[in-house]
């Protein structure tokens, strides 16, 4: 199935294709207004499941953060510092990593929070990315208390994002 949709600012096609007991996500170029293509999934008549929605909402803003401040703040910096080439890399693919799972684990939240039309196992994706999420939390957590950084807990805040997200996607 193809679905094709209109984003804020740039055209782009989002392929679903489906095996048994599997759901992959695809997409070509530009990034995917989710909300528009759930709308073209929902069938008429499935539940939400707000809690779950909400942490798709939250993973949502958490993928923006992600490509806007973590770019400008975290990738950026790194690349212009100096240090081994190869191991900056290693770090890129690393941030790039980590911006494919947003961006899938947004858009599955999303997609099982509002009822979407998807293969059976979805309450079981749901809380695999909880429990990433829960762990994302608590490996911040040990490495800001153990950084020797004054603060550290509240300046590096993303783990009570990663914990709300969790929190909400387990309990749905």
């Amino acid at each position: 199935m193809l679905i094709q949709c209109q984003a804020a600012v740039k055209r782009c096609q989002f392929y679903v294709l489906t095996t048994p007991g599997r759901l992959f996500y695809f997409f070509e170029k530009g990034i995917v207004d989710i909300l528009k293509i759930l709308t073209l999934t929902h069938k008429q008549g499935e539940p939400m499941n707000g809690p779950i929605f909400i942490a798709g909402i939250a993973a949502a803003f958490c993928t923006l953060g992600h490509f806007t401040v973590g770019r400008k703040q975290y990738l950026l910096p790194m690349l212009a510092a100096t240090f081994d080439d190869v191991a900056k890399k290693v770090n890129q693919c690393v941030f790039h990593y980590v911006s494919v799972f947003l961006v899938l684990s947004a858009a599955a939240l999303l997609a099982i929070g509002s009822g979407a039309a998807l293969p059976a196992g979805t309450a079981g994706l749901a809380r695999f990315i909880a429990l990433n999420y829960a762990l994302f939390a608590v490996v911040q957590i040990i490495i800001a208390a153990t950084s020797g950084i004054q603060g550290a807990i509240f300046k590096m805040f993303q783990w009570t994002i990663f914990m709300f997200i969790a929190v909400f996607a387990w309990i749905g």
